[in-house]
């Protein structure tokens, strides 16, 4: 099986792998880098209101084979927030 390598950064970090993984095909590896994007964007917004992910498949070569990105934006909209109604008492 092919190795390939997956790297990832953020705005502020990166990271480089430095084992790699071994995936049938490079489109193995690029459902695995959406995956893993997906599940980070979840915890991204709560690290600010705009978050820029990539991720990128190497090749034994150290060559770019794939890269995805996800840009997480969040935006208040003071006007469409209405307070919440409290249930009645019973009395």
């Amino acid at each position: 099986m092919p190795r390939f390598y997956f790297d990832f950064q953020t705005d502020s970090l990166r990271l480089d792998d430095e084992e790699g993984f071994e995936w049938e095909s490079l489109e193995t590896g690029r459902r695995e880098a959406l995956r893993t994007l997906g599940e980070i964007a979840k915890e991204a917004l709560s690290k600010g209101n705009e978050q820029t992910l990539n991720a990128s498949i190497r090749d034994v070569d150290g060559r770019v084979a794939y890269t995805a990105t996800v840009t997480v934006t969040g935006t208040w909209h003071q006007a469409s927030i209405e307070p919440v109604s409290r249930p009645r008492e019973r009395g």
